[in-house]
């Protein structure tokens, strides 16, 4: 049985990725396999808060050796699902180029799935989730006014949500081939052609009808 390709899930933050993680990347009857929960945590210390001078692919691949070489045995697509892979916006952190430079580096082949939302309803979950972390900043200290002072960026950064600049980035580095772009409004909408979408570009092979349960 050949091995499936290796799927890596980005985020974005806030597009249903616990639901992803939770009910379709760690099932193995929808035809993958991933690590505990679905949500991959150690790719977070691997690729995103790993030391920049001190960053070894050879080693970042060996954490998910494991769970590829078992995906392989079971016929299953292997995945690491992590929506901080392509940044934090609600604390700041932008390191998405650099996140995609190690995964480069460590995989030999893999596919990328980057899961967006309409911008406003992103703004806004973005800031509640800040919130919810403690955050005391009002919503326009963190999108800011356009009339911040030289050396200083609002923490939600506009630029984050021109999400065309990020697809362009993922099809330059890997081909369009290898990107699948999927909205949470399509999931809510249509969640059989959402599935339906996200098996074909995978590869999966479910026993369960595509939908949500």
């Amino acid at each position: 049985m050949p091995e499936k390709q290796l799927l890596i899930h980005i985020g974005l933050h806030k597009t249903g990725t616990t639901w992803l993680q939770r009910r379709v990347f760690a099932d193995a009857e929808m035809g993958f396999l991933s690590t505990k929960n679905g949500q991959s945590n150690e790719a977070t210390d691997a690729f995103v808060t790993a030391d920049p001078l001190a960053f070894n692919a050879a080693e970042a691949c060996r954490v998910f050796e494991p769970m590829i070489h078992e995906a392989g045995q079971r016929g299953l697509v292997p995945v690491i699902s992590q929506e901080r892979l392509s940044s934090d916006p609600s604390f700041g952190g932008y390191y998405f180029t650099d996140v995609i430079d190690r995964l480069i580096e460590t995989f030999d082949d893999f596919r990328v799935l980057l899961t967006i939302r309409e911008q406003k309803g992103m703004l806004l979950a973005l800031y509640r989730q800040a919130v919810r972390s403690g955050g005391t900043y009002s919503l326009t200290q963190m999108i800011g006014t356009g009339d911040e002072p030289t050396g200083w960026k609002p923490t939600i950064r506009p630029e984050y949500l021109m999400y065309d600049r990020m697809i362009e980035h993922l099809r330059k580095r890997l081909g369009d081939e290898r990107v699948c772009v999927l909205p949470l409004e399509l999931m809510r909408s249509d969640p059989k052609d959402y599935m339906q979408r996200l098996l074909a570009f995978t590869g999966a092979e479910t026993t369960k009808e595509p939908g949500m349960e």
